[in-house]
């Protein structure tokens, strides 16, 4: 017994290849590439930490001990005023879920570093 094979291709199919942009979207959210850097975006990110730690910590101090205060100044507005800040400069606007990543990110890091400078302060 002898079977014949044959193939008959019609028409021309492309095929296309997706990659999935979700994955490639948080990553590239999940780090400082949003933040261009330049004087301009220095000196803007200079004023939010100074307003931040010299009006908004002894405004917190009131009803926080210092290093809460600190931590959470730092951790959640000074997160929230970088990220606000560059998505009003921004020539794209990112959507919702990259700027909750942004402030997460910026959280994490602000927060971090604050927590590790009161640390720091305790020893």
């Amino acid at each position: 017994m002898s079977f014949k094979r044959s193939v008959e291709r019609d028409r021309k199919i492309e095929f296309t290849h997706q990659d999935i942009q979700n994955k490639s979207e948080f990553k590239s959210q999940f780090n400082f590439t949003w933040i261009p850097f330049n004087y301009k975006s220095l000196i803007m990110l200079a004023i939010i930490f100074l307003f931040t730690q010299f009006f908004c910590v002894p405004f917190l101090n009131q009803y926080y001990q210092y290093p809460s205060a600190l931590i959470l100044t730092h951790g959640i507005l000074t997160s929230f005023l970088v990220v606000l800040s560059f998505w009003t400069i921004a020539k794209e606007k990112p959507p919702l879920s990259a700027l909750f990543i942004r402030f997460c990110f910026c959280a994490l890091i602000f927060g971090g570093f604050a927590l590790a400078f009161v640390l720091l302060m305790k020893l």
